[in-house]
């Protein structure tokens, strides 16, 4: 594949910008570094032009919409960011990038998005929401533990210790 300079790609599931692409890849990173990588570490998110990555902006969209209209079919990140958002800009590429990385609804690459299937949805869902239930649980124990305040309720707790 073939990177042209102010292209947005993805480099570790992070934004990055190409400024450079003759003869090596260089990207500029969200802090403002620049780094020189190969062309199989960074995945094209959008062809650009993307002149700063800093502006990226928050997209507010119907994921779950999208998925449910996604069911059985692949698409590409243009496809999604249009179905999710409306149009295909790059904050809206990087919007359904994280979509994508957040693993609730859709999995793949760039290139071939798929949706998880309703079970698979229903099944996540759950476990996000036990984790975020024991951090939660963790917090108030780490509290309680801190003022002095342990009770019966903690003594799984006690017991790992």
């Amino acid at each position: 594949m073939t990177f042209t300079k102010h292209s947005l790609v993805t480099y570790k599931n992070r934004p990055a910008l190409i400024i450079e692409n003759s003869p090596d890849l260089q990207i500029e990173l969200e802090d403002g570094r620049t780094q020189k990588v190969r062309s199989k570490d960074i995945m094209l998110l959008h062809p650009g032009p993307v002149l700063d990555i800093a502006h990226l902006e928050p997209q507010s969209g119907d994921a779950e919409t999208a998925w449910e209209l996604l069911s059985h079919d692949t698409v590409t990140i243009r496809e999604l960011a249009e179905l999710a958002f409306g149009r295909f800009t790059p904050s809206t590429a990087w919007g359904a990038w994280q979509l994508i990385c957040a693993s609730l609804y859709f999995q793949g690459t760039p290139d071939c998005i798929t949706a998880y299937s309703r079970e698979e949805v229903s099944r996540r869902q759950e476990a996000r929401r036990l984790r975020t239930s024991q951090k939660i649980a963790w917090a108030g124990f780490l509290t309680r533990v801190a003022n002095r305040q342990v009770t019966s309720e903690d003594d799984h707790f006690l017991a790992a210790v």
